[in-house]
């Protein structure tokens, strides 16, 4: 306020007058030290670089005061300690205004301390019990101890419930849905995180609708928290698939190339549901083939658990691949389902002709590769999707 900056100014102009004397000098060689300091930084006004300015200021300002008081007569001297008890309570209204009501407000005041995720720690301590919850997050190895904090390890530190049974993916390329697709509820870190997901995640996610804010939920940021229930229109996709997406065995598997019956089995606790076809006339070399494949929990799966898809051009020669699972595999409970997208880049020298696409799992711990299981006995370790086209200009 203007009166304690004036009492601050009456304090300088003090220490100045009587300057000769040590206890008046200090403070005027600390001011004329300190003040580049803090008001030549590129980010001033800047609190970390006015901190050391402020019992330097709590000084001149005593001393302002003591040298007023002293210089009014004993008659006045009382209304002035009157006066500046009210200056003091005028200021901690003023404070308690600015900290309490107009601070909270500041949008950078929100994005600095993390308000969002404040708000959905808050919600989830309250909510997670209920109903089965899914976090969308890039942070998929939060015991990476050379990552930084992330915003999933700073929901983690802002929630009270440790043993929260939380599935996570990066719901760009991985989705989970609970429970067959039953109702749950799907939680976006980011504000504008749907609309950067892949279409076939994205269209799952818009089958629910947002958590609205009220009496009990009035603490839920707007769309953060998406309530879904997809349990028949999931039981129906899988049902297609036994008719739009024929899987077979590999040909060097006990029984040969076989037709498979979906679902398939995998070994630890896997079983393939099926797979999106993508409509595509023919590929270019430099093209990415998109294979979009469902997979369903059935028990405790491996820690270290990777899916690999396969581009070949006959089955012993790999053209093209990628490894990769955007979910993590520990936190899944049996009935759970889970989409994986995978993009496999046609190399530019890959030459035309027809190329099959193999999917399977490992574990990438020590490259093991799960078995593929028809009536509990192995058929071979992967399996066989549709066929498609590379033309070379």
């Amino acid at each position: 306020d203007l009166i304690s900056w004036l009492l601050v100014i009456v304090g300088f102009i003090t220490a100045l007058r009587y300057w000769r004397q040590p206890r008046f000098s200090l403070p005027i060689i600390a001011t004329i030290l300190l003040l580049p300091v803090a008001f030549l930084r590129s980010t001033s006004p800047d609190f970390l670089a006015d901190a050391p300015l402020l019992p330097l200021l709590a000084l001149l300002f005593g001393l302002g005061v003591a040298s007023l008081y002293n210089s009014l007569p004993r008659t006045s001297r009382r209304l002035a300690a009157v006066g500046l008890l009210a200056l003091l309570a005028f200021n901690i209204v003023w404070m308690g205004r600015d900290l309490f009501v107009l601070w909270p407000q500041r949008d950078d005041v929100h994005e600095a301390y993390d308000s969002r995720l404040g708000r959905l720690a808050h919600y989830l301590d309250r909510t997670v019990a209920d109903i089965p919850t899914v976090i969308c997050t890039d942070d998929l190895s939060p015991n990476n101890p050379m990552q930084s904090l992330s915003q999933r390890r700073l929901l983690a530190l802002m929630m009270h419930r440790e043993d929260a049974p939380i599935r996570y993916a990066d719901c760009g390329t991985g989705l989970v849905l609970p429970n067959g697709g039953e109702e749950h509820q799907t939680i976006l870190l980011e504000a504008d995180l749907l609309e950067g997901l892949h279409p076939r995640l994205r269209d799952w996610l818009r089958l629910g609708h947002p958590q609205e804010a009220d009496a009990e939920h009035d603490d839920v940021p707007t769309e953060s928290a998406l309530i879904v229930d997809v349990a028949a229109e999931l039981a129906d996709t899988i049902g297609r698939f036994t008719t739009t997406a024929p899987a077979g065995y590999a040909p060097e598997s006990p029984g040969g190339a076989e037709a498979a019956l979906l679902p398939v089995q995998f070994e630890g606790n896997l079983t393939f549901l099926g797979y999106d076809r993508e409509i595509v006339g023919a590929y270019r070399p430099g093209d990415i083939v998109t294979v979009v494949t469902y997979w369903r929990v059935d028990g405790l799966l491996p820690p270290d658990l990777r899916l690999f898809t396969h581009i070949l051009a006959d089955p012993a020669v790999i053209a093209a691949q990628s490894d990769t699972l955007s979910v993590t595999p520990m936190e899944l409970q049996p009935r759970d389902v889970f989409i994986q997208v995978t993009f496999v880049r046609l190399p530019p020298s890959i030459p035309s002709g027809a190329y099959s696409i193999s999917i399977g799992a490992y574990q990438d711990s020590n490259n093991a590769r799960l078995a593929v299981l028809d009536d509990d006995l192995p058929r071979g370790t992967r399996l066989f999707l549709n066929q498609i086209t590379i033309e070379r200009e």
